[in-house]
């Protein structure tokens, strides 16, 4: 599919970036739909990232991946055998995949690491005080779940599909 891109290589590398990033905020509801493509005479891109949504906060809603990662579609059980079949699946080096995910890793958890984050939501008129715990939540659910999944990197280029 990327390589029909204006960019195949930068295409393929923000579409895996973009389901690691989902697989880390837990957006379960990750899809082929949550994709849109910018089109005009010369180029073919992906447009930004919408739809964006932890679903691991809301137990009302089921905790089960919309696409599967190596067959696997619960969350709780995709480790390094899926993500590296997720690497073969996209005809990728299963290095460069393990290099991507401790890349996007450590700018998720730079990004909510210390207290910055939640200041910097204090600042905004549309944020209230009452909001602040469920912010919190977000923010450990986020951290804890990219950590589990950069711990599986070391793993990912010596498994056999």
């Amino acid at each position: 599919f990327c390589q029909g891109m204006s960019s195949p290589v930068e295409s393929t590398q923000w579409l895996i970036q973009w389901q690691l990033f989902n697989l880390m905020i837990s957006n379960y509801d990750s899809h082929g739909k949550n994709i849109s493509l910018y089109f005009d005479k010369h180029n073919a891109r992906f447009t930004p990232a919408y739809d964006l949504v932890n679903i691991a906060m809301f137990p009302q809603f089921k905790h089960v991946l919309a696409m599967a990662m190596g067959d696997e579609f619960e969350p709780k059980d995709n480790h390094a055998y899926q993500l590296a079949d997720f690497a073969e699946t996209c005809n990728i080096d299963k290095r460069l995949l393990s290099r991507l995910l401790v890349g996007l890793a450590d700018r998720v958890l730079n990004q909510l690491s210390g207290r910055a984050f939640i200041n910097d939501l204090k600042e905004q008129a549309y944020v209230t005080v009452e909001d602040i715990p469920y912010f919190d939540a977000l923010r450990d659910n986020i951290i804890a779940r990219t950590e589990y999944l950069k711990a599986q990197a070391a793993d990912i280029p010596s498994i056999t599909v």
